[in-house]
């Protein structure tokens, strides 16, 4: 079963949790960013993963199409599987 989800505001953004810290949203003048904690552990099975750090990584939305064109679903709930454990 789903761990409750909790959210707080923090580095500008907000952040989403489980039982560990799974994503966060930030916002900058020309797009937003999903950021994933230990997103360099997730499969990208559609190439949208950004970002080259030991752990992060993040997809960047340039408008309200991109949430559907990048599978921003997909991943956010990859994300949460993945802390959950």
């Amino acid at each position: 079963m789903p761990r409750v989800l909790q959210s707080e505001v923090k580095y500008g953004g907000i952040l989403f949790s489980s039982k560990d810290s799974f994503c966060g949203v930030f916002s900058y003048a020309q797009h937003v960013t999903l950021e994933f904690s230990r997103g360099a552990a997730l499969p990208d099975p559609h190439a949208v993963l950004e970002g080259s750090g030991k752990l992060r990584r993040h997809i960047k939305l340039l408008g309200p199409a991109d949430i559907d064109e990048k599978q921003v679903a997909l991943y956010i709930k990859m994300a949460r599987e993945a802390a959950d454990r």
